[in-house]
């Protein structure tokens, strides 16, 4: 009999579980495959984090680990690793799968090439993010890894699926199709999640799209997911009166790329939020639009939105055309008044030294942020320019990456010396 384990590796964000994953164990629950999850990413964070310090430094403190973190963490949690590895051992595992990102893929290497010596029959199979990047980057690096039966690049809940049951011959490479109606997969109930042991565990994520409608030429998204599609606003209200029922959730974060993607979508599901008066506290990622009328802003704040994340990037309007965002530069300042007017909080990402940039460009995105320094609450992700393989920016012309870290230790400087606030885990959280 078929059973399948999902392994999630550290180090990865520590707040909240992963929907992705979440997805997977639903599918693979609605097709009667018995599944189970080890969060080592969560046991050994719990484990360490008696410094106080490590919620901010758990990813960041890592970045230069090697592929001896396994073998160290292992020698650290000796006892632990044994109930894993006896578990597997007692419900006869068949498939072991891997979320993989990129702070996680050595720790998954080395984990995942263990397990294959001690359990030679169990299938390895990894997924997640940073497959589709690895492809894009070397197609024949997944060669080098003869202990890993199957890379799945794209959305996991089908063809995890087809692989399990075996009703398909399977490359080790597989590539699946964007799953285009969302409505076909079970929400996820997290029931194999131990929801305390995460730092916000009155919180979790939400999924109400996947994709995104722009075409940013830095962003990976379009690699992962061609197309922009949406989940109804009945089911996501559906999945969030679960939650606060069954787990006692008060905060939902919202995990999609561009949550504002679907303008009507998103205001019926924050007028059925009102009028079913269903209590919560939300946050998102949105984009700068011209287009939203001033009565969503409005929803957003009653229906308990706390927090937004805006993607600025620059305040280059030069710059602002080459990365092919949706908006102008003077847009910004009416979209962030308009969102300080209705009391919504919200925090600006920025990518210096993206290619081209001048020395004006630089002193233009510093000019805008500080002539709206009234309405700017805070300055969130500050990051160099990284290139991701397959995207559209052009970098034939030279790719200055230490230049790029240059400009963000001038920008930091530049935000302490105006008052601006700014977490420093996510200066230059990026890079690592």
């Amino acid at each position: 009999m078929t059973s399948f384990a999902m392994i999630i590796a550290p180090p990865l964000w520590p707040k909240l579980p992963l929907p992705g994953v979440a997805f997977i164990l639903e599918q693979l629950k609605k097709n009667s495959i018995p599944a189970y999850l080890f969060d080592i990413n969560i046991d050994i964070y719990n484990m360490v984090k008696k410094d106080k310090s490590i919620k901010e430094k758990w990813t960041r403190q890592y970045q230069n680990f090697t592929e001896g973190f396994y073998e160290k963490t292992q020698k650290d949690h000796k006892v632990y690793f044994y109930k894993v590895h006896s578990f597997i051992k007692e419900k006869k595992i068949t498939h072991a799968g891997f979320s993989i990102y990129k702070t996680n893929f050595l720790f998954s290497l080395s984990y995942a090439r263990a397990l294959k010596k001690m359990f030679p029959e169990i299938k390895i199979i990894f997924g997640g993010p940073h497959t589709a990047y690895l492809d894009k980057y070397n197609r024949n690096y997944f060669n080098s890894f003869s202990f890993i039966d199957h890379f799945i690049i794209g959305e996991g809940e089908i063809e995890l699926i087809d692989l399990i049951k075996g009703s398909s011959q399977k490359s080790r490479s597989i590539y699946s199709s964007q799953i285009s109606i969302l409505s076909h997969l079970p929400f996820p109930k997290y029931e194999l999640f131990d929801l305390h042991k995460y730092d916000r565990n009155h919180g979790l994520p939400l999924i109400a799209s996947r994709g995104c409608h722009n075409n940013c030429s830095f962003c990976f998204e379009k690699i992962q997911f061609p197309e922009y599609y949406t989940r109804d606003a009945n089911e996501i209200l559906e999945e969030i009166r679960y939650h606060i029922k069954n787990n006692n959730i008060q905060w939902f974060t919202f995990y999609d790329s561009l949550f504002n993607g679907n303008l009507s979508n998103i205001e019926k599901l924050l007028k059925l939020l009102l009028q079913k008066k269903i209590k919560i506290i939300w946050d998102a990622q949105i984009s700068i639009r011209k287009d939203m009328p001033d009565r969503l802003f409005e929803l957003m704040k009653k229906s308990g939105c706390i927090n937004l994340f805006i993607g600025l990037e620059t305040g280059s309007s030069f710059l602002l055309k080459q990365m092919k965002k949706n908006f102008k530069t003077e847009d910004a300042p009416g979209f962030i008044s308009r969102l300080k007017e209705n009391d919504l909080n919200f925090e600006l990402s920025l990518i210096l030294n993206y290619p081209f940039e001048t020395d004006d460009d630089f002193h233009a995105t510093m000019d805008l942020i500080k002539r709206n320094k009234a309405f700017i609450n805070k300055l969130a992700q500050v990051n160099p320019f990284i290139y991701y393989p397959g995207t559209g920016t052009d970098i034939t012309k030279g790719y200055n990456f230490s230049e790029g870290m240059r400009r963000v230790t001038l920008f930091t400087r530049f935000l302490q010396d105006e008052g601006f606030k700014f977490t420093n885990a996510y200066i230059n959280n990026l890079t690592a």
